[in-house]
């Protein structure tokens, strides 16, 4: 600091020296109360470059903290929400094994095991809606297919898995393997070609198999959870030969069969109408035939009928049809007839009740399109699959294994149904193990749940602390602390005003110098 020379007035050096002490401590009181007013130490990054560097690297890291003990929360609800299902799933099983060991008795009858048997499906449909509805922010927590990562540190390496792959939806017969059928694409649980449930008829030529996909065409719905029969109803007379089935007997028709081989024109599987024209006496026959739309598909004149003779079409081309008259037909006869085209076979569905059965209505081309109807039979080329429109196929075997009155019996469970068996002591007896094994799955899952709930509560403990001492110590870095501060801005208002006066001093000290001239 320089000297003061009173006799050398031109600079003021005492007043500078007192001007640049109040700048400094006015600077220095006015940090003291800035912090005092924010309650903060570093209020710009020159206050403290390494420090404002280290508290802000603390600063994210406990805002980190802070989520991931909001995750650690989140998901210690989430696993309660899974672990009530399990434990209302766990009640119901319990009391389906006690229904299901008193159907294994042979003391019960019929229509006692048949009223367990539907409070077991009661039942099992119950756990199926458990495990559908047991939900958090959308995802299934109870179906088997559970991997979460849950993120509970601050670190994107500090994460906890949760994997529930013994879960309560075991593989296609559903939920616990208790008779609930999964859904979305397997439609059908089905037992065809084997055991008590094929007819003595079958002889291995049908095979029934889920669709692919929920198949319910246009007006046709999913079939109901029950047991019904795909039936060979007839079959065309070999695999390049076709059948003409005559329906009704009108008066003049001596013969009317198929089984021509050298056919030009082979009218498609179905059912027809041949309506004689103006023509009709023996041996020179007129006549149109017409599909079940009234649709023309061929039409003749002057066909020689007095012996065994083709169906022709206006070209002239073969029909496969043979026809002979015995008498005079009348303009306007009627003949309807049903026609097997060469290698197809006729098929129908029922569906079975005790000893009855009822015809099923199905899809009369075995596609989703405009040309959908509905039908009590439909015809299908052997070796292949047709789909009846109502979330089954079925498929047929080589043409030469099929027989008429071939039969497969199944059983079908429509997606998110429920079929239980325990009908007889030997059927309970094998349900009291399917569900001897659900409660082996619910106890894994409760016990993975368990486990996984305990992880958390010591990993929110931790994590806790670590969040308090790291926000301590961006505290220490970055806040002020007010009582050092408030002493500091006391210290500097006080020399502040002594400054000031100390400045007026020696602003008035050089007007001594004035005496000198007197």
């Amino acid at each position: 600091m320089a000297q003061a020379d009173f006799t050398r007035i031109s600079t003021n050096i005492a007043a500078l020296n007192n001007l640049n002490s109040l700048r400094s401590i006015n600077t220095k009181l006015g940090t003291a109360q800035l912090r005092l007013a924010t309650g903060k130490r570093i209020n710009q990054a020159s206050d403290d470059p390494a420090g404002l560097t280290i508290a802000m690297k603390l600063n994210a890291r406990n805002e980190g903290l802070k989520a991931a003990l909001g995750n650690i929360g989140d998901a210690k609800n989430m696993l309660s929400v899974a672990e009530g299902g399990l434990q209302q799933i766990n009640d119901l099983l319990i009391e389906m094994k006690s229904k299901a060991t008193s159907a294994a008795s042979d003391t019960l009858g019929a229509d006692e095991r048949s009223a367990i048997q539907q409070q077991l499906q009661s039942l099992a449909k119950q756990i199926n809606d458990i495990v559908g509805e047991n939900k958090w922010n959308g995802t299934s927590l109870l179906d088997g297919n559970v991997n979460m990562t849950l993120q509970t540190g601050a670190s994107d390496t500090d994460t906890t898995k949760w994997i529930l792959n013994t879960g309560s939806a075991g593989d296609s017969h559903g939920a616990l393997d208790l008779g609930v059928a999964t859904g979305s694409t397997t439609v059908a649980t089905l037992a065809v070609a084997s055991g008590s449930t094929v007819d003595a008829s079958f002889d291995t030529s049908t095979e029934a198999t889920g669709a692919t996909s929920v198949s319910s065409f246009d007006g046709l719905e999913e079939l109901a959870t029950g047991t019904y029969k795909f039936k060979v109803a007839d079959t065309a007379t070999d695999a390049t030969t076709g059948k003409a089935i005559q329906i009704g007997t009108p008066a003049g028709i001596e013969e009317f069969t198929g089984g021509t081989s050298d056919v030009g024109f082979e009218l498609s599987s179905g059912t027809y109408k041949l309506t004689v024209g103006a023509s009709g006496i023996i041996g020179s026959l007129d006549y149109t035939i017409t599909d079940t739309t009234g649709t023309v598909i061929a039409t003749a004149t002057g066909v020689d009928a007095t012996a065994t003779t083709s169906l022709v079409d206006a070209a002239g081309k073969k029909l496969g049809i043979d026809i002979k008259l015995d008498a005079d037909m009348n303009t306007g006869d009627e003949l309807e007839f049903e026609y097997i085209a060469g290698g197809q076979v006729k098929m129908e569905l029922y569906q079975v009740n005790g000893n009855s059965e009822q015809l099923v209505n199905v899809d009369n081309n075995g596609a989703d399109d405009a040309t959908d109807v509905t039908a009590t039979k439909f015809y299908m080329d052997a070796g292949a699959s047709y789909d009846i429109g109502r979330g089954l196929e079925v498929a047929l075997k080589a043409f030469g294994n099929i027989k008429i009155g071939d039969a497969s019996k199944f059983m079908y469970t429509q997606a998110g149904d429920v079929s239980v068996d325990v009908s007889t002591s030997l059927a309970a007896r094998t349900y009291m193990t399917a569900v001897d094994g659900a409660i082996g799955k619910v106890s894994g899952s409760l016990n993975n749940i368990g486990s996984l709930v305990a992880r958390l509560n010591s990993k929110e403990i931790t994590v806790g602390v670590d969040q308090v001492n790291t926000e301590a110590s961006f505290n220490r870095i970055m806040n002020a602390d007010m009582a050092y501060e408030q002493v500091e801005s006391a210290k500097y208002q006080i020399l502040q005003q002594t400054a000031v006066a100390m400045l007026a001093q020696a602003n008035s000290a050089p007007q001594g110098i004035l005496s000198l001239f007197r």
